[in-house]
């Protein structure tokens, strides 16, 4: 997740935010978040692992995992109780909805998404969130806008919701950009060096 948040900072649609958060939502389910420049790791490396949030939606008992609601496997069953029974994969199902706007999938998921996007919002209080990962991509810009909408309803603060601006594996190109990072300033600190020391 911090390798994609690095991606969306200097290739996607961070690159003007002094703060922001990198939701992911795939077969599996993650956070990453950047506070002035620095992003946030935690005490033990496992900042961002929202999945585990336990969430009692109403009429819901006992309650769940977002991993549950928010994975591969929770969508598609979404998608299915919606009667979107022949997708194969959940990034299919939120493509399919987003082409039928105003759609009730689209809408239970993207209440869905509020929830674990609600308690991000107020902790942490970033200028802009980020959907990332398939499920955000398939639902693009229609599933973004559902989402800051619902997420409007249910928090005081007016957090800007965007789907990411990044083409191709973020994963690999926030690696790139940091090693490229981590050599410039090896490059920097010899040149400093060796001036030093002339």
């Amino acid at each position: 997740m911090n390798l994609a948040a690095i991606a969306e900072r200097n290739r996607g649609v961070a690159g003007d935010c002094d703060s922001f958060a990198l939701i992911w939502f795939g077969e599996g389910l993650g956070l990453a978040v950047e506070l002035g420049g620095t992003l946030i790791r935690g005490a033990r490396g496992g900042a961002g692992e929202i999945g585990y949030v336990t969430v009692g939606p109403p009429g819901s008992a006992p309650a769940v995992e977002l991993q549950d609601l928010l994975g591969e496997a929770g969508v598609l069953t979404l998608a299915a109780r919606h009667g979107l029974v022949g997708t194969r994969t959940a990034a299919d199902a939120v493509a399919e909805a987003a082409r039928v706007a105003p759609n009730p999938f689209l809408d239970d998921l993207a209440t869905r998404i509020a929830w674990a996007l609600a308690g991000v919002a107020a902790v942490v209080d970033p200028a802009l969130i980020v959907l990332g990962g398939e499920l955000a991509t398939a639902g693009g810009d229609v599933l973004a806008a559902r989402v800051a909408e619902t997420l409007r309803d249910t928090s005081p603060l007016d957090t800007t919701i965007a789907v990411t601006g990044v083409a191709g594996d973020p994963v690999l190109l926030g690696a790139l950009d940091a090693a490229l990072r981590a050599v410039r300033d090896t490059l920097i600190d010899t040149l400093r060096n060796a001036v030093t020391a002339a």
